[in-house]
């Protein structure tokens, strides 16, 4: 059950960066366009991080945890994997071919999102996991505000 719980935590923190990041992307500048721009990428973004970074995620977490021994090697291939199936979806969605901001983007999401896990899973196994969730629920909602107040 915590399991579902942190890929949905994470979900949240790295579809909440997509989101700022695709935002500040395309904003021309406005502070209202800004805004408005926000609520329309989050209508695509979370989604998106949401069914596809946890069924990704998930399944990584699967193949690495039975079949690679080591801790070491199975963060290593799991960070690598979550990039590499991140900037796959970036280029697979991507309008403009030579849009590599998009690529990236995706990409960065999904590292952000195996971070989030990866810390997830450290406060669990700490039991520091009330005070993890807090954390990771409320600094996507602050970052936010503090785009809004920056571009303002």
């Amino acid at each position: 059950m915590y399991m579902l719980l942190r890929k949905l935590i994470s979900s949240f923190a790295a579809g909440s960066a997509c989101v700022l990041f695709f935002a500040t992307a395309i904003n021309n500048g406005t502070p209202d366009q800004f805004i408005s721009t926000l609520g329309v990428v989050s209508f695509v973004a979370y989604p998106v991080v949401l069914m596809y970074g946890t069924i990704v995620s998930l399944a990584l977490e699967y193949v690495t945890d039975k079949w690679v021994p080591h801790r070491a090697a199975r963060i290593g291939l799991s960070a690598i994997s979550h990039t590499f199936f991140g900037a796959l979806f970036g280029w697979l969605t991507q309008l403009d071919p030579l849009a590599v901001w998009v690529v990236a983007i995706f990409a960065v999401t999904a590292l952000l999102y195996f971070g989030v896990d990866m810390l997830l899973r450290i406060a669990e196994r700490k039991s520091w996991r009330r005070l993890a969730i807090i954390v990771m629920v409320a600094m996507p909602a602050l970052a936010v505000v503090g785009f809004a107040v920056v571009f303002s």
